[in-house]
């Protein structure tokens, strides 16, 4: 992947701090748009906002659910967003933080997620396709 620095948007986690990086607490909506389209390699908690902007994108993309063992949550829910996005090919899937260097490694090799082709999106494209015939450039 590229050569540009790592980030971290850091929270408001006042016991960690990150030391070998850039960071900053939060970032406006659009310095956030703006880090998210430079990155080669995003690595988020399961949150579907940011999930979906990074697939959006075509970002290379590793996720960490939040665990109400740890208190970060009020229950599993980012836990079985994880396993239901993983299972579609969304997200390189982190479930111990020993794990981390090699689900990067595997998101560099694998590159960027799709989302998973829709029998229901296929119908209308032909249907418009028989219509009006393919848009300019082809279906993305």
């Amino acid at each position: 992947m590229g050569s540009e620095p790592p980030f971290v948007q850091s929270g408001c986690a006042k016991a960690w701090q990150p030391r070998h990086c850039e960071h900053q607490p939060f970032l406006s909506p659009e310095e956030f748009t703006e880090r998210m389209e430079s990155a080669d390699l995003v690595i988020s908690h399961v949150g579907i906002g940011t999930i979906r902007q990074a697939v959006r994108l075509g970002k290379a993309l590793v996720a960490v659910p939040r665990l109400k063992r740890y208190g970060e949550v009020v229950n599993d829910h980012q836990l079985e967003l994880l396993k239901a996005m993983a299972d579609q090919g969304l997200v390189i899937p982190v479930y111990d933080l020993d794990d981390l260097p090699k689900a990067v490694a595997k998101a560099e090799r694998s590159g960027p997620a799709r989302w998973p082709r829709s029998p229901m999106l296929d119908l209308v494209r032909q249907a418009i396709g028989d219509v009006l015939g393919p848009p300019p450039g082809g279906w993305r």
